[in-house]
């Protein structure tokens, strides 16, 4: 269950702001910096986060920033399973 008042920022230090996600937000003047990739999240009333990582009800949680530009469709699917995506298991 996750449950937070305020917002919550994430960075992701591992990989840069890209390019194309600099220029749609019209942050030129960061264009060629190498800074990590930094959301917010905001919630509304609380959420449960699965064991598959999706969250219920799904509306609970806003977005801004680089999550918010990634959209669902670099979410993963609600039946993915990591063990059959590294071919540690046959899938049923």
């Amino acid at each position: 269950m996750l449950t937070f008042k305020g917002e919550l920022e994430v960075k992701y230090i591992m990989e840069s702001e890209p390019y194309s996600y600099l220029t749609s937000r019209h942050l030129f003047s960061s264009v060629g910096s190498k800074k990590p990739q930094v959301s917010r999240v905001m919630l509304h009333g609380s959420a449960l986060v699965q064991h598959d990582g999706q969250i219920y009800p799904p509306d609970a949680i806003e977005t801004i920033g680089y999550w918010s530009w990634e959209l669902m469709a670099e979410n993963l699917p609600f039946d993915y399973d990591p063990a059959v995506d590294a071919g540690l298991v046959e899938e049923n």
